[in-house]
């Protein structure tokens, strides 16, 4: 909001509509997702609890009265417990909601969504994917989900050109590096897949995450991309508000070279605007990130080169390469650039089954 204010010179308004921890389907109505037939597994987790909503409507007076007893009483074990220096009991459990708990798919959508429709709005900005990528098969559910929430949100507002901007996943969790990859890459496949949708943008955060913080301290820099990606598709400004994004590639030989958009003012090895520790480091002499592999699907650690705008990967070993992969790990190295200081996101080129 302040970028676009300083940038176009008017006030903008904003509406915050957020609950940390929470999942994709929890934000999209039942009706859409009733819209896509691999997302029914989903109907069917709300079909359970409406099933028993009844049963535990009636049972949860009891159960929050025991919960609160139980409190009072670890609250006074607690006390105790930190003045003799023992370990405190646990927590007591809190009885779930009678209608599932926010978790629960169209939850969030029916309290904090469906309720601002009469607004207009130009457009959305979205930072969630982190607990769709706690379990394989979910993360790689979400690129169908998450198509499926953007085009149930326009169909809520009742506008197609809605803008929908969102964030491309930090780096995170340290022990996970290339080529073993991961979970959260497929989250990350998801998102890139959503910019087929017309009217949509991404900010990258794969390179200002921190490895043992899911909440990464650094939301200056998100908030400055992603008002780039606001200038150009709510706004059509003609500028450049991605790093470089993969479009195509050509075999040659034993290497693939491959072509970039949003290339900007060229592709460069770049450094990240921001660290944990505070020390950016300095630009390596070496393109990170890469792996490739023959048309068996086992990817190695590549050897990359930038060409003009493209960029040329090969790898020993791999004398008939069928596919790369970019920064496709959950905590990945990539420093790929353009000058103008923005990060390509994660990319494959394949088409190949998700396997973890």
């Amino acid at each position: 909001a302040r970028e676009l204010r300083r940038e176009r010179d008017v006030p903008v308004g904003m509406i915050g509509a957020y609950k940390g921890g929470t999942p994709a389907e929890s934000w999209t109505s039942v009706s859409g997702l009733g819209k896509e037939a691999l997302l029914a597994g989903y109907l069917a987790e709300r079909q359970k609890v409406e099933d028993n909503f009844a049963e535990r409507q009636e049972q949860f007076p009891r159960l929050q009265a025991e919960f609160q007893a139980a409190m009072k009483e670890w609250n006074a074990a607690s006390d105790e417990a930190k003045k003799s220096g023992a370990q405190p009991p646990r927590r007591p459990n809190a009885p779930p909601s009678p209608d599932g708990g926010f978790g629960t798919p169209g939850n969030l959508f029916n309290g904090m969504i469906a309720p601002l429709t009469p607004f207009a709005m130009r457009g959305v900005i979205w930072y969630q994917g982190e607990s769709n990528g706690d379990h394989f098969q979910e993360a790689v559910l979400y690129k169908a989900l998450f198509k499926r929430m953007i085009l149930d949100w326009r169909e809520a507002w009742g506008r197609e050109e809605l803008a929908f901007l969102f964030v491309e996943l930090a780096n995170f969790i340290a022990s996970k590096q290339e080529p073993e990859g991961g979970v959260w890459p497929w989250v990350r496949d998801g998102q890139r897949a959503a910019l087929a949708l017309p009217m949509t943008g991404m900010a990258s955060a794969i390179d200002i995450g921190n490895a043992t913080d899911i909440h990464p301290l650094d939301k200056v820099d998100v908030g400055v991309r992603l008002a780039l990606a606001a200038r150009r598709v709510a706004y059509g400004e003609k500028i450049v508000d991605s790093g470089p994004v993969y479009d195509s590639l050509r075999v040659e030989g034993n290497k693939i070279r491959l072509m970039f958009t949003s290339v900007g003012g060229g592709l460069v090895i770049g450094v990240p605007p921001w660290a944990p520790d505070g020390k950016i480091p300095s630009p390596s002499a070496e393109l990170r990130g890469f792996v490739i592999a023959a048309a068996d699907g086992k990817f190695v650690p590549a050897k990359a080169v930038i060409e003009g705008g493209t960029v040329v990967v090969s790898a020993d070993g791999v004398s008939q390469p069928a596919a790369v992969r970019y920064n496709w790990a959950d905590n990945p190295k990539g420093n790929l650039y353009n000058r103008e200081g923005l990060p390509a996101p994660a990319f494959r080129t394949d088409e190949w089954a998700p396997v973890r």
